[in-house]
């Protein structure tokens, strides 16, 4: 009777407990969701795994003291998981603490495979902003958003993506697309979820 948490419904989808996700789920995303996992169109939890380990197992000390968001002690929290960590999972598990959520280590974990540091963030809110999904009835806010010359634009196509901070979605892009088995430049194929 409650709303689940996306870990719910992603638990389900590999259970194969189609029932619960369609319980779970508004008729159109679960049409999108069926359509996609059919297709084999996601990632596994697991996908990404060596290449998360790989990656940090790279890492400098420098390396790990220039990530985004982190705080004394989590480097060494970090650097001591990865001895031992045979996936993202348990690395994530090995290093959450009360002060460190596990939300938290997860971001810094998939910022490092990314290669994003505390340089690469702007100090200021971003001027632009990507559209992944609008539902069909509110489709008159984008041009409503452009005609009034908001401070956020909007972008809407492959082409739109210039800014910097679009280098390191294109590469995240890329990554998820690594993890699905897919080719890479799947942003600039993907389109607008419509619903």
């Amino acid at each position: 009777d409650s709303l689940p948490s996306a870990s719910a419904v992603r638990n389900a989808l590999m259970r194969g407990d189609w029932p619960g996700v369609e319980k779970a789920l508004p008729a159109e995303i679960y049409s999108i969701v069926r359509r996609a996992y059919l297709q084999k169109n996601y990632v596994p939890e697991n996908a990404l795994d060596q290449a998360v380990l790989a990656r940090l197992r790279l890492f400098t000390d420098d390396d790990f003291h220039s990530l985004p968001d982190q705080t004394e002690g989590i480097p060494q929290r970090l650097k001591k998981a990865l001895q031992v960590a045979s996936s993202a999972t348990e690395l994530a598990d090995l290093t959450a603490t009360r002060r460190y959520t596990r939300a938290r280590v997860n971001r810094l974990i998939f910022q490092a495979l990314l290669g994003m540091t505390d340089a690469l963030l702007p100090d200021s809110p971003p001027d632009s902003a990507m559209l992944l999904g609008i539902r069909t009835d509110a489709k008159d806010l984008i041009s409503e958003l452009t005609r009034r010359g908001q401070r956020i634009r909007i972008l809407t196509r492959g082409k739109d993506l210039s800014v910097a901070w679009c280098e390191t979605e294109k590469k995240a892009w890329d990554i998820w697309a690594l993890g699905a088995k897919g080719e890479c430049g799947m942003l600039f194929r993907h389109g607008i979820v419509r619903v």
